[in-house]
């Protein structure tokens, strides 16, 4: 039987904990963050903070209690969720925030407050909104890309917080000449790829030639901060909380998520192209949620009819058939379901980057939309 939403429902599921509340709370906290700029939780939202945390802490098999260890552990957790590569926050704020919140960080979530996370979330923001603003003001000056003395660490999870905004902002700028030749590179390597395969259509092997959108590298980079700035503006109250306690959650069990109300409503809808689709469920990479990932393949599915699609490859391209590619790097995963679902018999064209493969070794695949049935998609309902 399918999941009923009510207040508090839990369900053991894929080695993993559910969580959700009800519709109602959810509608009427996203219609109360929708008109003001400030993003504040509400009762129903503190009560289920109040409600998993105790439930965690009382009945999780890890028997780890939300002690001030337990709590400390958290507050990191829920940090690196937000900032993973540690170029947002500066040191003394991570500071501030782990003297302030730190060792009651779990407490405080039993006790239904969520001041703390809200306040770092609004904190990080603020953080996001001024790298988005940098990299659009860089992006309008000529950039050199001959540079010999770049080098950027680009596995930063384990590496200090930068100290000043001088040393964050040069990073963010070695980021921004990093990405420009990355993009020079690959646009380079897909315009010799395409010349190569329409001279020699054998070579594509059933191929979809549908190119990424001819765009500049700046031009490329430019929508896509665009487009992500904008976004933030859409953050609700349910999106702090989904990330305040999948924190917690993670901190117990890696497989362990909560999910805002909508989105369990339509997990089987939504991340899997349920319906009329392809057959995949998609969720943000952990640790950079530009990108997309596939999760999971429906058997008997057009993906796995394909052969062609892989669980972990990144969604990084969608066109309709016959028409231009769209960039989907920076696009919430609902967005790109948008795009991927379409009426039955219809082609889809989904560009897809392997797990550590170069830009330039992205993959087009078409795949023909049909009806996903529940009971081929191998889910289990409660």
């Amino acid at each position: 039987m399918k999941l009923q939403m009510i207040a508090c429902a839990v369900a053991i599921a894929t080695g993993g904990l559910f969580f959700s509340h009800t519709m109602n709370e959810a509608i009427a906290a996203t219609e109360a963050s929708a008109v003001s700029t400030v993003i504040k939780p509400s009762q129903e939202q503190a009560l289920v903070a109040r409600q998993l945390a105790t439930l965690v802490d009382r009945q999780h098999y890890l028997n780890m209690r939300l002690d001030a260890t337990t709590s400390k552990r958290i507050l990191d957790m829920y940090l690196d969720s937000l900032d993973p590569d540690h170029s947002l926050f500066l040191s003394n704020e991570v500071e501030d925030y782990k003297n302030k919140y730190g060792s009651n960080f779990g407490g405080s979530l039993k006790a239904g407050n969520l001041t703390g996370p809200f306040a770092i979330h609004a904190q990080y923001r603020e953080r996001l909104r001024e790298f988005y603003e940098f990299m659009l003001a860089e992006l309008k000056k000529p950039q050199n890309l001959q540079q010999k003395d770049v080098y950027l660490d680009i596995d930063r999870e384990k590496v200090p917080y930068f100290n000043t905004k001088a040393e964050q902002q040069a990073h963010w700028q070695k980021m921004l000449v990093s990405q420009l030749i990355n993009l020079t590179i690959s646009k380079e390597e897909e315009q010799a790829k395409q010349k190569a395969l329409k001279e020699n259509p054998s070579l594509a092997n059933g191929q979809d030639l549908t190119g990424p959108e001819d765009l500049t590298p700046v031009q490329t980079l430019t929508k896509r901060y665009t487009r992500q700035l904008e976004r933030m503006g859409r953050v609700k109250s349910d999106d702090v909380l989904e990330k305040t306690l999948n924190a917690m959650l993670a901190t117990y069990d890696p497989h362990s998520n909560y999910y805002p109300p909508i989105d369990a409503m339509e997990l089987n809808r939504q991340t899997t192209l349920r319906l009329e689709g392809i057959g995949v469920s998609i969720r943000p990479e952990r640790g950079n949620e530009d990108y997309t990932r596939i999760e999971t393949i429906v058997e008997g599915g057009p993906a796995s009819k394909s052969g062609q699609v892989k669980s972990g490859d990144r969604i990084i391209g969608v066109a309709q058939d016959g028409e231009k590619m769209v960039d989907v790097i920076g696009w919430p995963s609902s967005e790109i379901v948008g795009l991927i679902r379409g009426k039955r018999g219809t082609k889809v064209v989904v560009r897809l980057l392997g797990t550590g493969a170069a830009m330039s070794q992205a993959r087009n695949v078409t795949l023909v939309r049909d009806i996903i049935q529940e009971e081929d998609a191998g889910v289990m309902w409660f």
